[in-house]
């Protein structure tokens, strides 16, 4: 949204002349110098479960792990259901809350869970918005696209923006937000025949903010970005296993998309994919001696790698 304030007149006139769909893209690229400390910080998450004997984590786990380490039983409704959403609003969700306690934070936001966050929340974004196959198999990438119109209608017309930065323009949405003012939700045709039920990203997103400011102790932070790191690290994992694998290998024969870099981070780790999970078959019973063992019809083995996910003591 800033660079496309900043750059208001190239925006206008790519409108005009109908190739703004083109454009867009290139004010979200903004190139990250290494990728080397989310590496090894995902590496770092990765040998902690399977230490703990919680290798699902990697894969079958949206921020469900790091809720329960923590914070235990005491999970407040708002945290439990921004992970439970559909994949692509929780990432929307978690980004705008991400930023929001970015712009309202008191301490020193230069930490190095800080700058991790914001780059993997960055990061999914970009994915959300330009590569949404990979993100997941049935993104809507439009869901980026209308809470933009939502979040550019919160500000008044005649109010100077084009020169402003991104934490400018995010405490103006903040106050607007703060003041009460809704996440203006306009059906489209499609969705008001459909009966779809309107989304209200920004103030879910708020809302979800002010119960992770709440982890702060005496101005202190710590708690709370580790606790937006951690959930940000489940998310990444979990669109790199999900995602196809041919995929991945397209991605790989032009260079690579980090979410690639991370499917093989699992797959040399040892965590299991979802592809690799849905291509194993039955395995044959085994013979006892000079007496072979007969199944039993109806009794399913318990897969280790496949865990429901489980916050204190409810499963969610």
């Amino acid at each position: 949204m800033a660079s496309k304030k900043k750059h208001w007149i190239l925006t206008s006139i790519a409108a005009f002349m109908g190739c703004e769909d083109y454009l867009d893209p290139l004010w979200c690229l903004k190139p990250y110098k290494s990728s080397s400390a989310i590496t090894e910080l995902v590496r770092g998450y990765i040998e902690t479960w399977k230490s703990e004997h919680r290798k699902e984590a990697a894969v079958d786990n949206r921020g469900h792990w790091t809720l329960k380490k923590q914070l235990g039983c005491d999970v407040n409704e708002m945290l439990r259901e921004s992970i439970q959403k559909p994949f692509d609003e929780s990432v929307l969700l978690w980004h705008l809350a991400t930023e929001f306690c970015y712009s309202e934070g008191n301490s020193n936001t230069g930490s190095a869970a800080t700058s991790n966050s914001r780059v993997i929340s960055n990061y999914m974004v970009y994915l959300l918005f330009i590569n949404p196959e990979m993100l997941m198999t049935g993104t809507r990438p439009s869901l980026f696209r209308d809470e933009y119109e939502r979040l550019n209608g919160m500000l008044p017309d005649g109010e100077p923006t084009q020169e402003l930065g991104e934490a400018e323009l995010a405490k103006k949405i903040i106050q607007k937000l703060k003041g009460g003012a809704k996440d203006t939700c306009v059906a489209d045709d499609a969705s008001s025949l459909s009966g779809e039920e309107e989304l209200c990203i920004a103030e879910d997103a708020w809302a979800l903010s002010e119960e992770l400011m709440k982890l702060c102790k005496d101005d202190d932070e710590k708690n709370m970005w580790a606790v937006i790191e951690g959930v940000w690290v489940e998310m990444l994992c979990f669109s790199a296993s999900r995602c196809r694998g041919y995929l991945h290998a397209k991605s790989l024969g032009k260079g690579g998309e980090y979410l690639s870099y991370i499917w093989l981070l699992l797959w040399v780790t040892g965590i299991k994919t979802l592809s690799e999970k849905t291509q194993r078959t039955p395995e044959l019973p085994k013979q006892q001696g000079d007496k072979p063992v007969t199944p039993v019809i109806g009794v399913k083995e318990r897969d280790e790698d496949t865990v429901t996910p489980v916050i204190g003591d409810e499963i969610v």
